[in-house]
């Protein structure tokens, strides 16, 4: 699909045909300290985390700030409900700057959030209708989800007041940054920026739409789950790639978070930390999702020739986000950070929107960047969970080569979801 690679999915495992990259030398043996050939460490998704730059992550100031505590009942780009105990549903702006956390204090990805869970909104005094920061404090029950996907009704809505909040207190807050914050896009009606609405025909950009709108369920229609996940990493030798090492574990979905059980390496029991083990979070793909299709990325899009999957129609669209709009923080061996412009293909179902397959790359990368390409696939089918349908990533592949030449290929492949 691309000059520089091409990848082709055959159920559910990315394979890899030919890789037109600069050759390595591979010594026989795996090089102890966690790092592979050239000095790269293992590979990993290097998908941006939701929230702030970390440059100042110890910045913060006091400010004054009131609380209301609640139940989730819907969560969108710009704003969110809290159901309270009247009944009421308050609707709080969501803004770059509102944080959110558990109830240590550390920063959460909002995407991990369901309605029904439990959260506690702060506000500023002074500006009430705006969340400063949100905060989850219990995974919600199986009834109180029942009851929070239940339709919104329109009229308790209201915007919150100051007889909701407790007392008031003083609080610290991370200082924002304002380099990070999204830029203030107008959207259509469609959910479009202006560059896209003025690029796309009719039908097209109703297609992206329905892709975006798929896009963004996806995370809050994550159900309970358990699955067997495979990871396989491979170094450059020569032409070829060698593998290096096969890495298996169970991993469980509850309450918005994972867990990794039975982690074994080459099938002998490990102690390595997911994250150091390709450990791959279902809410990663679902930032992913949101990352590609935001309207703060700005992507332009093209519609390509259509194909067929399963007996279903694909709609293929290949799209591009330009540097000052990127939402991809690529991190370097050295720990470096830089945000590329990057390209790529999505591949959904025409009818749907759902996404089948979403291909990335970075685009050039500074003089100086321990980095010098790198790569992502990310796959998504149906599997059923309790008896029901749900649309669940398959799999994932990222290819990062070094200045030096040295690549590195990982690939994961969940299955047996139950």
């Amino acid at each position: 699909m691309h000059s520089h690679w091409r990848a082709i999915v055959t159920r559910g495992i990315v394979r890899v045909l030919c890789v037109w990259v600069a050759t390595a030398q591979v010594p026989e043996r795996y090089p102890q300290g966690r790092q592979y050939p050239g000095g790269l460490p293992p590979p990993g998704i290097p998908w941006p985390k939701r929230g702030k730059k970390d440059d100042n992550k110890d910045a913060a100031k006091k400010v004054r700030l009131a609380s209301v505590e609640g139940t989730l009942r819907e969560l969108a780009a710009k704003h969110m409900l809290l159901e309270v105990k009247s009944g009421d549903l308050l609707r709080f702006r969501l803004t770059a700057k509102t944080q959110f956390t558990g109830k240590d204090g550390k920063p959460i990805r909002d995407s991990l959030l369901n309605p029904g869970d439990a959260m506690a909104v702060l506000a500023d005094p002074g500006d009430e209708e705006t969340a400063v920061t949100v905060i989850f404090l219990r995974a919600g029950r199986d009834e109180d989800r029942a009851r929070a996907s239940a339709a919104v009704d329109a009229a308790k809505v209201r915007a919150p007041e100051s007889r909701d909040f407790g007392k008031v207190r003083t609080v610290k807050v991370a200082e924002a940054d304002a380099e990070t914050d999204e830029p203030k896009v107008e959207e259509s009606a469609a959910g479009l920026s202006p560059e896209e609405s003025r690029r796309m025909t009719d039908a097209d950009s109703e297609l992206v739409t329905r892709i975006k709108e798929a896009a963004a369920s996806f995370a809050i229609s994550l159900p309970e789950f358990a699955a067997s996940q495979t990871t396989k990493r491979y170094a450059k030798d020569g032409s070829q790639w060698r593998l290096v090492e096969t890495i298996t574990a169970g991993v469980s979905y509850a309450s918005g978070a994972e867990e990794y059980r039975d982690l074994r390496v080459n099938g002998q029991p490990s102690n390595r930390r997911p994250e150091e083990a390709g450990a791959w979070s279902a809410a990663d793909f679902g930032a992913a999702l949101e990352q590609v299709l935001s309207v703060a990325a700005g992507a332009s899009f093209e519609r390509q020739t259509d194909t067929r999957r399963d007996g279903r129609q694909q709609a293929v669209l290949s799209y591009a986000v330009s540097e000052g709009r990127s939402q991809w923080t690529v991190v370097a061996p050295d720990g470096k950070k830089f945000r590329p412009a990057y390209s790529g293909t999505i591949e959904a179902e025409a009818d749907t929107g759902r996404t089948v397959l979403i291909e990335q790359r970075a685009g050039t990368l500074p003089d100086g960047f321990g980095l010098k390409s790198v790569e992502v696939t990310l796959e998504f089918a149906p599997a059923t969970v309790k008896g029901k349908e749900y649309w669940l990533p398959a799999g994932g592949e990222t290819i990062s080569c070094a200045r030096d030449g040295a690549c590195t290929r990982e690939e994961t492949v969940l299955t047996d979801y139950r």
